[in-house]
């Protein structure tokens, strides 16, 4: 195995670990503080849920590594669609049926919500999410969106430039709010201005491990943290810290030995794991409390269930339906293109 193989397994047990740390937070934690456990639970997560945290940091080493191998632009759309959305339309499909089957009745959604779910679009609107952890993919189409509009205006080069400018504007958006109580929550989400800087962390770390080691990736780095620093969450930031400790001991070759197998299985299963562990895991948690099992039993067993279900979704679903969309969609961009240059 290369060094660059090794490496991105690496990678992969970051998901792997951040996906694991999303699901126990919100099995002991939140399922505890929304619905409640008949019994104290021996142990709590409280702080998975900034696992999100390096997702988003993830993505931008992710995206920023894909966009710089695609040969035309269409590489890219096709990569994300086909990522993204087969998965994501059967977790809707699922989670809502599930749920509103069930008798949590706040969990429960129209018929109009789930249709506008479906286009994962809801986050830009007033509708409710299916699942609560979709909230995340509204920042991940945005930010796709932006840097395929960098790709294409040829900008990629210049990155390092827009991020200083993108950081720059989130600083002064938590100092405007912080001195009169109000900024436009709009343009927060639509310019990403919540968590820019973990996105940007990802594409500078990137930089970092193929070798472009200078003076201004270590200052953009530092201007992210600080910013993380900035936003005044003083546990948010020490773990947001450690996340970027975890990747500069990651993009030095430091960390080899994190890639074993259960993690790197994690990470292989972590999109679909994502996606159907949260409502449907307070669904299975809550009946087996009804039927007397304990706390801990109820929970160890939603959680095994909701590991077998992703591998099923992963391995059946996900990876098939990625490798026919992708054949399908490039054959027919590519029907068009050549089309277009024959009328031309």
């Amino acid at each position: 195995m290369s060094k660059r193989e090794i490496r991105l397994s690496e990678l992969d047990a970051f998901r792997g670990l951040a996906a694991l740390s999303v699901v126990l937070f919100h099995y002991t934690t939140l399922y505890n503080e929304r619905i409640g456990y008949d019994a104290k639970l021996p142990f709590y997560f409280p702080y998975g849920g900034y696992g999100v945290n390096l997702f988003f940091m993830i993505s931008g080493f992710v995206i920023f590594l894909t966009l710089k191998r695609c040969r035309h632009h269409t590489d890219f759309i096709v990569s994300r669609f086909s990522r993204i959305y087969p998965s994501y339309w059967l977790a809707v499909i699922f989670t809502a049926t599930v749920v509103n089957a069930y008798t949590l009745t706040s969990l429960h959604r129209t018929t109009s919500e789930i249709a506008l779910n479906l286009t994962m679009l809801q986050g830009y609107t007033e509708v409710r999410h299916v699942d609560g952890v979709y909230w995340t993919l509204s920042y991940e189409l945005l930010f796709y969106t932006f840097m395929y509009l960098i790709y294409r205006f040829k900008f990629l080069n210049r990155i390092t430039s827009i991020i200083f400018i993108w950081l720059s504007l989130q600083l002064a958006s938590i100092l405007i709010e912080r001195y009169t109580g109000w900024f436009p929550w709009k343009i927060t989400l639509f310019f990403i201005l919540g968590y820019i800087h973990l996105f940007a962390a990802g594409i500078l770390f990137l930089k970092l491990y193929e070798g472009e080691k200078n003076n201004s990736i270590y200052l953009l780095l530092l201007y992210c943290l600080l910013i993380q620093w900035v936003k005044g969450d003083n546990i948010e930031s020490i773990f947001v810290s450690a996340f970027f400790v975890l990747f500069m001991f990651f993009v030095n070759g430091w960390v080899k030995f994190i890639a074993i197998r259960p993690l790197l299985f994690l990470g292989a299963i972590s999109y679909p794991l994502y996606l159907i562990h949260q409502n449907i895991g307070y669904v299975l948690i809550n009946a087996l409390q009804k039927n007397h099992l304990s706390a801990v039993s109820s929970m160890t067993i939603t959680l095994i269930t909701i590991l077998l279900a992703s591998t099923v979704i992963t391995y059946y679903i996900e990876k098939p339906s990625m490798k026919y969309l992708r054949i399908r969609l490039h054959n027919l961009l590519n029907k068009e293109t050549t089309g277009a240059k024959e009328q031309g």
